[in-house]
Order: structure tokens, then sequence, then C-alpha cells
């Protein structure tokens, strides 16, 4: 026996079909923008005129900051509104990400720490993204749209697994 759940956002399903499509799209990018920094290190390399040791602080400041924010989200994540905190992040890692490009192209800390917030942005709206799915859907909804979710993580990663069999 199911209970039924009152709907706390009060919106239609087509609504709710809409914005969880449009948290899949992102969730994507993100995904493809995580993915795709490895394949693009050559180019990093050619455009800054640094080694292979320096492009490795790419990685590592994303992680830290990664790691930063995910514990600050799970310290204070009751503290935030969560539609207000997913809109922030993804606003904030859409920033960071045109402004790597544009802003970094010259000096290489500037460029790494544009990547660096980007990831701390992507990482918690990461984390926000299933709640915010279980607060619109529920029962087999939920989970439909919880597999597309991991469908995005696996289409990105297989995409950058082709590309490494492509370079070998």
């Amino acid at each position: 026996m199911s209970v039924a759940r009152k709907d706390p956002l009060n919106q239609t399903t087509g609504v709710k079909v809409l914005i969880a499509s449009c948290i899949l799209i992102i969730k994507f990018l993100s995904s493809i923008d995580k993915y795709d920094i490895d394949g693009v290190v050559p180019l990093i390399k050619e455009n800054f005129n640094i080694n292979d040791a320096q492009t490795g602080i790419i990685r590592t400041s994303s992680s830290i900051t990664n790691i930063i924010a995910t514990a600050l989200v799970w310290i204070f994540g009751d503290i935030f509104c969560r539609r207000k905190a997913f809109l922030i992040t993804v606003s904030m890692w859409i920033i960071t990400s045109i402004c790597s490009l544009l802003l970094g192209s010259h000096i290489y800390a500037v460029f790494v720490g544009f990547r660096a917030l980007g990831a701390a942005s992507s990482a918690v709206f990461e984390i926000l993204m299933p709640v915010l799915l279980a607060d619109m859907f529920a029962d087999r909804a939920l989970g439909v749209a919880m597999m597309f979710a991991s469908g995005c993580e696996l289409v990105s990663g297989r995409k950058q697994f082709i590309y490494y069999l492509q370079v070998l």
C-alpha cells in the first residue's frame, strides 16, 4: 500500500517534466565539463606553456574545492533553500566556466581558480539534483528520473572512453 504524497510544488506533470529535463541537461553538461578537461590538456599545455606537473594542478585544485564544497553542503545543507542553492550554484558554474575560457586565457592561476570554483559549484548542484527530483516525483516516476540522471553520467563517461580509444 503506497501513501500518496502531497505535492509541495503544486505543479502539473508537464511542468515537472520540463524542470526535470532542464536539471538533467545541466547534469549532462556538467559531467561532460568534468570529464572532458582531460581531453584538452594538450591544448592547455600549449596555450599556457606549462609542463605536465603543472597541468595536474587543475585536477588537484578541483578535487580540493569539490571536497570542501561537499563537506559544507553536508554540514550546512539544511540551512539553505534547496531550489535557491541549486539555481545559485548552477549560475556560478556557468559564470566560472565562461570566465575560465575568457578571462583566464593569459594567466594560468586565474584559469585554475575559475576551474576550481566551477568544480565546487558543480559538486553542490550535483548533490542537490537527486533531492530536487525527489521533491518533484515519487515512486516509479522518481526511479525513472534518477535513471536518466545516472544515464547522463554514463553517457558523458562513455564519450570520454571513446575519446581515449581514438588517442591510443
